[in-house]
């Protein structure tokens, strides 16, 4: 007796709050069922019973539901009619148990049925595109007459679907398979445990973008005819000679980690024949090469080149300019600082007649 008045109270209290809001769509219902607007009608009657809970509001909401054709919820508005009103000692408990038991032999059942494998594999199964509940799974359950799409999807598998009619006191069933693995979906990746800050993966170590620069070198070769100055005509004593020289390195593109640079480049030497003071050389030596530059760490980076290019001899005993070609292989370590490359630039030259080592300190300023 204490339980039923104090039902009785708290439905009196929530009906103080939310009655104004409940009596309108109640209203709101009635005008609408009898209109024939049977969906607005029932959603009205739906809403007026969420704010205030009443066997006269889910008796109406059973009646609207039955004519719409959906046993199965209205079976339920009745049976939640029944259980309110016998808890209350309401008398219209018998006209809802009458109306449940009229619509009990009209009932659909559908039961869904995971596979072992399938339920292994966490399958979530939705009718309709709503998500069936668990607890529901491998268990006969009433359903409203209809088409239900029923789908099962798992992560990293493959969804499945399939489209069953279900009408009035019918009993069927739906079978999930195991899915099969997806291969297109992408690895799960574990997240990080809390507190631990995982670094982003490191940044290829690529040059700078440099487009255009220009260049000093200064050095020394191997032998008195200066590297590729190597001629018949220039004499040797088996000693070095100091050389400069301006390069124009230039920017091909990207390839791989590194990337490849044009060098134009011109040096020059002036060499004194130990024989004969009065007897000297003007040398010039113009060439062009390809670059390709690897770097190795942030501010290193080791450069591999080809070139070729032809010197051009002023011999002070001969009036008339000679030449000869040339060709050479580089290997230049180098420090790259901002705008400017600082490298030691290691070559073989070879002539027709011999091969020589040229070392050079280089400085490139990039521009642009």
């Amino acid at each position: 007796m204490v339980f039923r008045v104090l039902a009785v109270t708290l439905l009196l209290a929530q009906t103080a709050v939310a009655g104004p809001a409940a009596e309108q769509l109640f209203q709101d219902g009635r005008r609408l069922l009898g209109e024939g607007k049977l969906p607005e009608a029932c959603d009205a009657f739906r809403r007026s019973q969420d704010l205030e809970p009443k066997i006269g509001t889910l008796l109406n909401l059973g009646d609207c539901e039955q004519k719409r054709g959906r046993i199965a919820t209205a079976w339920a508005a009745f049976a939640e009619a029944r259980a309110m009103a016998k808890r209350m000692g309401d008398p219209r408990a018998d006209e809802a148990e009458k109306r449940a038991g009229a619509l009990t032999t009209k009932l659909p059942y559908l039961t869904i049925r995971i596979a072992p494998a399938a339920r292994a594999q966490g399958v979530v199964v939705s009718r309709s595109g709503t998500a069936v509940p668990a607890a529901e799974l491998d268990h006969e359950v009433p359903v409203d007459p209809g088409r239900y799409e029923i789908t099962a999807t798992a992560p990293r598998m493959k969804s499945w679907s399939t489209t069953i009619d279900v009408a009035q006191a019918q009993h069927l069933g739906v079978d999930v398979p195991e899915l099969a693995a997806d291969p297109d979906a992408r690895k799960e990746v574990t997240p990080p445990a809390a507190g631990i800050v995982v670094a982003p993966p490191p940044v290829p170590m690529k040059p700078l973008p440099r487009h255009f620069g220009v260049g000093v070198a200064f050095g020394l070769s191997s032998d008195r005819n200066t590297g590729s100055l190597n001629s018949s005509a220039v004499p040797s004593s088996g000693g070095v000679d100091i050389l400069v020289g301006i390069r124009v390195p230039v920017h091909l593109g990207d390839l791989g980690s590194g990337s490849l640079r044009f060098l134009p480049n011109v040096r020059y030497t002036h060499i004194q024949d130990p024989f004969d003071n009065s007897h000297n050389f003007e040398l010039v030596a113009i060439g062009a090469g390809i670059e390709y530059a690897q770097p190795l760490a942030p501010k290193f980076m080791l450069a591999m080149g080809l070139g070729v290019g032809v010197d051009v001899i002023d011999d002070s005993y001969n009036y008339e300019l000679s030449t000869q070609g040339w060709g050479a292989a580089r290997l230049s370590p180098t420090f790259r600082l901002a705008k400017v490359d600082i490298g030691l630039h290691m070559q073989a030259v070879a002539t027709k007649s011999a091969v020589v080592g040229v070392v050079e300190l280089g400085v490139d300023y990039f521009f642009w």
